[in-house]
């Protein structure tokens, strides 16, 4: 056997070995489990999956529910070039704007704002409400309510239990995070600016057991664990709202909710420079 022939079985050989190591690597990211789903797809359900989804492309308002307790143009909610739009000059009510898809216990609120308005508005989300007894506050019997003095006193000072948490506060660069019925302020953050107009920012609500972190782009704004200790057990599961009031006026895109049950993947958690925490302003 000549050298030419010997090294063309090496070759022959050696590409044998490949195929083979290739084969072995296919078959494992194929193997199955008893539920007859792939490893790798697995893996990728336990991320988290989405849960509720509205991008305003068929131009019409059919998950939402819009809680306003004054009429004529004090608050607008329309569709605007497949945005949702929506605008108050109201210093008494504002609006809630409730989602139709009650929330899971652990979650991530996803959205594209831009503000339009000046500094004057104030831009806020309640979330994880219910009424004390645990029931639903869209309700006809709650929905009905208007015993309190202000549409904000109602779920703030009545009988339904959430949070509630500021991104856009007029003029003051500062984020509140709320416990209710009470207004317990949990914490206070102190930002570096007022978020400016006619930019989209992309804003996030994180939710793991008591474990709640703000975003804004990549700016953390909020990031606290409420341990039950204070103002009752913590929050979970119930209806969540975007809010306006004052002279306000935004697009809101791209809404998005996942279901974070099964997913153990971690928050950014604010740097040390970033948790300094400043008394409430009176």
């Amino acid at each position: 056997m000549n050298r030419t022939t010997i090294f063309i079985l090496l070759i022959c050989i050696s590409l044998n070995v490949c195929l083979t190591a290739t084969k072995k690597d296919e078959k494992k990211l194929s193997v199955k489990k008893d539920n007859n789903e792939p490893e790798i797809q697995k893996e990728k359900s336990e991320k988290g999956k989405k849960y509720f989804s509205d991008d305003f492309s068929e131009k019409k308002i059919i998950n939402w529910k819009l809680e306003k307790w004054e009429e004529g143009k004090k608050v607008e909610l329309e569709i605007k070039k497949e945005r949702l739009w929506m605008k108050t000059n109201s210093r008494l009510h504002g609006c809630m704007l409730w989602c139709k898809k009650e929330l899971p216990k652990d979650f991530l609120f996803e959205f594209d704002f831009t503000p339009v308005s000046e500094g004057k508005g104030f831009f806020l989300i309640f979330f994880c409400y219910k009424d004390k007894d645990g029931k639903d506050i869209l309700e006809e019997k709650a929905w009905k309510d208007r015993k309190y003095r202000t549409l904000f006193k109602k779920y703030v000072k009545g009988k339904y239990n959430g949070y509630h948490i500021s991104f856009r506060r007029g003029a003051s660069a500062t984020c509140n995070f709320r416990k209710n019925a009470g207004m317990t302020l949990l914490k206070q953050h102190k930002l570096d600016k007022v978020l400016p107009k006619d930019k989209t920012y992309h804003v996030s609500l994180y939710k793991k057991g008591g474990h709640m972190i703000l975003k804004v782009d990549d700016t953390v704004f909020m990031d606290y664990t409420d341990d039950g200790k204070e103002n009752g057990k913590v929050r979970e599961g119930g209806r969540i709202a975007l809010r306006q009031v004052y002279d306000s006026e935004a697009f809101y895109d791209n809404i998005k909710i996942t279901d974070l049950e099964k997913t153990d993947k971690k928050p950014l958690i604010l740097k040390d420079k970033e948790k300094e925490i400043v008394d409430e302003k009176k």
